[in-house]
C-alpha cells in the first residue's frame, strides 16, 4: 500500500471487502437519515391540527397599521380578530395578488377580489 500512495490505499481499502460493506452501510444510512428529514418536513404540524388549528395570512385594515402576518385559527374562526401589532379587532384574511405580490384584503363571502395595485382578478379557492 504504501506504493499506492494515500489516495490510492484508500481506493485499494473501498475496493477490499471490508471497505465495500463500510461504504454500502454508509450509503444505507444517509439515504434512511435524509428520507426521514424529507418526510419530517413535509408533515403538517400536527398538534395544530389536532387542535383545529390551519394557518392563515392576515392583514390589519386599520389605516394606520396594515401590518401583515400568519397566524393559527380555527376552520370556523370569525373575522375580523385581533391584529398581533396593533391589538385591535381589524385582522381580517387576506391574499397575494399573484401579479404584483399585493397583500389583499378578503372580505367574507366574496368569492372574485380585484387587486387595488395592479387590477389583476383574484379567485378565492378554498
Amino acid at each position: 500500500m504504501s506504493d499506492l500512495g494515500f489516495m490510492g490505499g484508500i481506493r485499494a481499502w473501498i475496493n477490499s471487502g471490508v471497505g465495500r460493506t463500510v461504504v454500502g452501510i454508509a450509503v444505507v444510512v444517509l439515504v434512511v437519515i435524509a428520507a426521514f428529514v424529507l418526510y419530517q418536513s413535509s408533515k403538517p404540524n400536527a398538534p395544530d391540527i389536532a387542535a383545529g388549528l390551519y394557518p392563515a395570512d392576515i392583514i390589519c385594515t386599520d389605516k394606520e397599521c396594515g401590518h401583515t402576518a400568519t397566524g393559527r385559527y380555527a376552520y370556523n374562526q370569525k373575522f375580523p380578530v385581533a391584529c398581533p401589532a396593533c391589538g385591535k379587532e381589524t385582522a381580517v384574511r387576506s391574499l397575494k395578488c399573484p401579479r404584483c405580490d399585493e397583500v389583499v384584503p378578503s372580505p367574507p363571502g366574496k368569492m372574485r377580489l380585484k387587486c387595488p395595485k395592479c387590477g389583476q382578478r383574484i379567485d378565492i379557492v378554498n
